[in-house]
């Protein structure tokens, strides 16, 4: 029982971050929309992110190594949007060289 509430805890800050993760992911694509390549890297971050968010919701008890999983689909979604606001410049340039 101790062990869940401590998964259930450690699930939840997660959540915190992931939610921020997501919305500012969802602004950097609105706010680049030409840059269509990085709303779909940035999709494939938040899929994984969900399925395994679906999966440690229901083996929370039985599986807590999956916060591991879950932290790491977490750090690799906050990276990448940060990576995306370091190179949000040039990328965009390139796809609108691509689109003309």
């Amino acid at each position: 029982m101790c062990c869940c509430v401590l998964v259930l805890c450690c699930s939840l800050c997660l959540h915190v971050w992931y939610s921020i993760a997501v919305c500012f992911g969802v602004v950097l694509c609105v706010w680049h929309s030409v840059a269509v390549c990085l709303c779909v890297w940035y999709s494939v971050a938040v899929c994984l992110g969900v399925v395994l968010c679906v999966c440690y919701r229901v083996y929370m008890c039985l599986c807590p190594v999956l916060c591991v999983w879950y932290s790491i689909a977490v750090y690799f979604g906050v990276a990448l949007c940060v990576g995306t606001v370091s190179r949000s410049s040039s990328v965009k340039q390139e796809c609108v060289g691509t689109e003309s």
